[in-house]
């Protein structure tokens, strides 16, 4: 495999229009190869010298949705054809400052629903920094319901595929986003961590 065979498989994305998914792209190679060598299956890392700004600029959003547009996007996920704990998880995200993955990856051991509070261990944390979060009534409300949704599960959102043993897939929110209408546009589902943390700053 050579450098010109990985840049064909980052000129595919990056010529559809999707820099940073091109650079994602960039990252699985290096991984995948990082892998090879250290199990003997490669010598040598074909990536190494493709640097993420030769393919796109780094991105970043500050996209925050506004006052006129919290209940849209509310009323949105509420009336769409969404199951019941998507639509309470969308929802949770714009309660709780948490990132899509520390949700997840939320379990009922983490919750203590007396204290009114939800901890996330290290483990869980993009920058493996323990946090534990206060719940607000309406946030206990809806975990309420997720507890019933979850049957039993460990998983506050537990796959309905293999029987609530794993979480749901790291894509589902993403991927249930795209099939929404009347959502405000631009808006993926990292921009309600920033937009909680803008308003929380302004209280």
């Amino acid at each position: 495999v050579s450098r010109a065979d990985l840049w064909a498989c980052i000129e595919s994305v990056r010529g559809r229009g999707h820099g940073q998914a091109a650079r994602r792209v960039q990252s699985v190679l290096k991984r995948v190869f990082d892998y090879a060598i250290t199990r003997g299956l490669a010598s040598s890392n074909p990536e190494a010298g493709i640097r993420p700004s030769h393919i796109a600029p780094a991105g970043r959003r500050d996209r925050v949705l506004s006052p006129t547009e919290l209940p849209i996007w509310v009323h949105a996920i509420q009336t769409s054809r969404l199951s019941k704990p998507l639509k309470l998880a969308l929802r949770l995200l714009l309660l709780v400052p948490v990132r899509k993955g520390e949700l997840l990856h939320a379990r009922w051991d983490h919750l203590n629903l007396s204290a009114k509070t939800w901890h996330l261990p290290k483990e869980n944390s993009k920058n493996k920094a323990a946090i534990t979060h206060k719940l607000t009534p309406q946030t206990m409300g809806i975990f309420e319901e997720l507890r019933v949704l979850a049957s039993g599960s460990v998983w506050v959102l537990p796959s309905t595929r293999n029987y609530g043993r794993q979480p749901i897939a790291a894509a589902t929110l993403n991927s249930a986003l795209r099939g929404i209408k009347g959502l405000p546009s631009g808006v993926v589902v990292h921009d309600l961590r920033r937009t909680v943390r803008t308003y929380l700053t302004e209280l």
